[in-house]
């Protein structure tokens, strides 16, 4: 889902993530005050409960470590560390300005509520749309089984109570980007 690994290698003591090949980009022209912020929003059926947004945030972020992470520049190349607990913040500012890159221990994205409306602005080096959809599909549905809802399974959504998958948090270029027979199997386009 997300692009980073779980696999966690000693720097200075903490867990970090190689950046994966299609990050790369992004996290090569990031500047301390630019980067490619986007942003998902989701409108709820009734006003947004700030303690119950946090408490959903942290237990989706033990099940997504990966997705909480912050990029740190190395000597020679750029990584991901993991980062402290998130906090849901009332949105109060612009949508979708930068995320700094020295914000403490804040992961390098965020989560904002205001009235009915959650909405989740990320780094494009962490996630692609996908992913990020599918985090605050997440984060939506452990808010509500929080408040007390009973969902209907859903087998592409993640739990807070599962583990993660290597399909989620592996570099998908290594397993499908160099895979031969994929490329022998598409079909071929005219050029006119």
């Amino acid at each position: 889902m997300n692009k980073l690994r779980t696999t966690p290698l000693a720097c200075n003591g903490d867990p970090w993530f190689p950046i994966d090949n299609a990050s790369n980009l992004y996290c090569a022209s990031r500047r301390a005050s630019w980067c490619r912020t986007f942003r998902f929003a989701l409108v709820l059926r009734e006003k947004v409960d700030p303690a119950l947004l946090q408490q959903a945030l942290c237990d989706l972020t033990v099940r997504m470590p990966t997705f909480c992470a912050k990029m740190q520049d190395g000597l020679f190349w750029s990584y991901f560390e993991r980062a402290g607990k998130p906090k849901v913040h009332a949105e109060n500012a612009f949508p979708c300005r930068p995320i700094l890159l020295k914000r403490g221990e804040e992961p390098d994205f965020r989560v904002q509520y205001s009235g009915r409306r959650i909405s989740l602005e990320v780094f494009h080096g962490v996630t692609d749309g996908m992913g990020a959809l599918t985090f605050l599909t997440a984060l939506a549905a452990r808010y509500y089984e929080l408040h007390g809802e009973t969902l209907s399974p859903c087998p592409d959504l993640p739990r807070a109570y599962e583990e993660a998958t290597e399909e989620e948090t592996g570099d998908a270029y290594l397993l499908h980007g160099n895979d031969p027979k994929a490329a022998a199997e598409k079909p071929k386009q005219d050029v006119y």
